[in-house]
């Protein structure tokens, strides 16, 4: 099972570095960043090392293995995630703060496509949501109750229903990348219309559970790179 627990603090900030290692750590973070994005989780630490214009040594002084490497770019990219929906969260307005986490999210999706691969590759034998999910979905959960209270999201969505959306929208920029990267727009104002309340008409079926939520994609394809 993967060792990534949650977003934590920049590993730059973690140790009094000197100037010259805080330097090294950035070229090193920036350039896994790259490699990781291109080649997914079979990118080398030697390929890291030369696009960082540093040793190997020097790399794996700071990161003993290539998965605690990946671990701490996984962990930065949560924690911008998180920062970008707790900005939504304090949204004045909830229906807005609901719709700018959907754009602003898939946005970054679609910005970091590579991304998936990477986080998927080391989530791939995990058999319950990792706490880095799982404090995401707990935040989103919220934005969803906010914009319930207001009375502009239709009562019966779920968070749940959120990484469909994700998958689905997903689905359209891998479909849709070379043609227009930017239809996945469209086909969410679409999504987001048909979430108001006041355009809202029964369910047939329930929501999914948070587990059963984890579970729809084969063990090789889990984790929040699915979407």
């Amino acid at each position: 099972m993967s060792t990534v627990e949650r977003p934590t603090e920049d590993p730059a900030a973690t140790l009094p570095l000197r100037a010259d290692a805080r330097r090294n750590l950035a070229l090193i973070l920036a350039a896994a960043r790259e490699v990781f994005l291109e080649q997914g989780v079979d990118g080398s630490v030697e390929e890291i090392a030369r696009r960082a214009g540093v040793g190997v040594g020097t790399v794996y002084r700071r990161f003993p293995t290539k998965e605690d490497l990946i671990d701490a770019i996984i962990a930065e990219h949560f924690a911008s995630l998180a920062v970008l929906m707790r900005t939504h969260l304090e949204a004045e307005d909830p229906w807005e703060g609901f719709c700018g986490m959907l754009r602003e999210t898939l946005g970054l999706f679609a910005e970091n496509r590579g991304f998936k691969a990477v986080v998927g590759g080391r989530f791939a034998d995990a058999e319950h949501p990792p706490p880095l999910v799982l404090e995401l979905f707990a935040i989103s959960n919220r934005i969803v109750q906010r914009a319930q209270a207001s009375g502009d999201l239709r009562a019966d969505f779920d968070p749940t229903d959120l990484p469909l959306i994700f998958s689905g929208a997903g689905a359209v920029m891998d479909a849709t990348r070379d043609v227009n990267p930017r239809l996945w727009e469209r086909y969410l104002t679409m999504v987001l219309d048909g979430l108001r309340a006041s355009a809202a008409t029964p369910l047939a079926v329930g929501p999914l559970t948070v587990e059963q939520q984890f579970l729809l994609t084969p063990p090789d394809r889990r984790g929040p790179g699915r979407c």
